[in-house]
């Protein structure tokens, strides 16, 4: 899809979402100061997460460049709003774009559409430098379906298996070989439950974005390929690896290994279900809860035919990965470029690492951390290592739409058993194609 096209699909959103075409957000907050009208040659705007760790390390970086550069960079976590995506969005249609974000969701990028600069085509070093930073695999799929970068790479939060070795030890399980297929992890699963232990428990919630811990890492683990074919014109995950994870997930439920309800507390923590799906952003809390000698990580599981099924390499994952775009409307484009490599340089990607425990889509990340690191954060060398066997989502506008019909699929063939795979997949893919056959 043309950025026209998707631009025009911008103002839409917009109009949908209430936001006034020549002014702020409704009800957003979104502050003038920071865009266009406030930009000047000698500066430059920077919006950060707003996260403690990334607050942080963000004022690190930019009180570093601020000291030895002439373009100067005002840097503020992004501004209150109901999403960055709905705040962005707002920024684009009223010209209040900063110069660079630091916060953009991937499925997010085709909705900004000519809000966003074509870094291929502006900086004659972007792809080689992104390339040799992430490597080819990991940036080729952050382009565009034009096949230019409008996103830079930059961090992930690989999803993996968190697991209770106590109670694996409880239940007669050797946690120092955890299940890789699915026959193995029902097998573990059924002598949790016999145990007393409630083997795992997901979100069973409609939200389209829960199926990033559920059904959409084990598609990815036994696919290693997205939602949409190359075209972006026509759904794909309606084959052996989709209908098999979606299979597994139905026998867990069928079987009573997960409850078909979403717990509110921590039943992880408290030593009643012994495994979750999930990503780093849980390890201060399991460091904090004192389970750090009780918790390994495991990949996350794939069919019993998988090549990968007896051996170590790791399968692929989804990435959940958020990265750096520079917008159209700032007028210092050249130095920003220069502020971003700096911002993901080598250096600065240690640095986020050990302020952030974040993992940054850096080629050899795990071996370039200063020792001690993974002794003091044991849990993170996996997801280290996981981190260049990811896969994050299809950059189509109608990405939400897309898992909304896959999460309806699941929902009625996996936790209820009220259609057949086979045919809630069948009806998820048409769904889809008719989203994306006209896009």
């Amino acid at each position: 899809m043309r950025h026209d096209a998707r631009f025009s699909l911008v103002e839409r959103r917009l109009n949908r979402r209430q936001v006034l075409r020549g002014g702020a957000a409704l009800g957003l907050g979104l502050p003038l100061l920071s865009g266009l009208s406030a930009q000047a040659a000698s500066s430059i705007t920077f919006w950060y997460a707003t996260n403690a760790q990334e607050t942080d390390y963000a004022k690190a970086v930019v009180s570093a460049w601020n000291k030895s550069q002439t373009t100067q960079v005002k840097a503020q976590p992004v501004p209150a709003g109901n999403s960055t995506e709905e705040v962005v969005l707002a920024a684009i249609a009223a010209r209040t774009t900063p110069c660079a974000l630091a916060n953009v969701a991937p499925n997010a990028v085709p909705e900004y559409g000519q809000g966003l600069v074509d870094l291929s085509k502006t900086f004659k070093d972007a792809d080689s430098f992104l390339v040799e930073r992430s490597g080819k695999t990991i940036v080729d799929q952050y382009r565009s379906s034009d096949g230019d970068l409008y996103q830079v790479p930059w961090k992930t939060n690989p999803v993996m298996v968190f697991f209770r070795k106590d109670l694996f030890q409880k239940a007669g399980l050797d946690p120092t070989k955890p299940p890789r297929t699915y026959t193995q992890a029902l097998d573990a699963m059924g002598k949790l439950k016999a145990a007393g232990f409630t083997p795992i428990q997901p979100d069973i919630s409609q939200n389209w974005y829960s199926l990033w811990w559920t059904w959409y890492p084990l598609y990815l683990a036994a696919s290693s390929q997205l939602l949409l074919d190359k075209s972006g014109k026509k759904a794909i995950f309606n084959d052996a690896a989709g209908q098999g994870a979606m299979n597994f997930w139905r026998e867990v439920y069928q079987k009573g290994y997960a409850p078909k309800a979403t717990s509110q507390q921590d039943p992880y923590g408290a030593g009643k279900v012994a495994m979750v799906i999930s990503g780093p952003w849980e390890i201060p809390s399991i460091q904090q809860g004192k389970l750090l000698d009780a918790t390994d990580v495991m990949p996350v599981w794939v069919p019993d035919d998988s090549p990968l099924a007896n051996n170590t390499e790791l399968p692929y994952t989804y990435a959940d990965a958020k990265n750096i775009s520079i917008f159209t409307t700032c007028d210092n484009k050249d130095d920003t470029w220069k502020f971003v490599e700096y911002y993901v340089s080598k250096d600065n990607d240690v640095k986020f690492f050990q302020m952030t425990q974040q993992i940054p889509l850096r080629q050899g990340i795990d071996q370039l951390m200063p020792e001690g690191f993974f002794t003091e954060y044991p849990l993170l060398k996996p997801f280290a290592q996981q981190a260049a066997r990811t896969l994050d989502v299809d950059l189509n506008s109608h990405s939400i739409d897309i898992f909304t019909a896959i999460m309806q699929a699941y929902q009625s063939a996996a936790i209820y058993s009220k259609s057949t795979t086979e045919s809630a997949m069948k009806k998820a893919e048409d769904q889809v194609n008719s989203l994306v056959g006209s896009s």
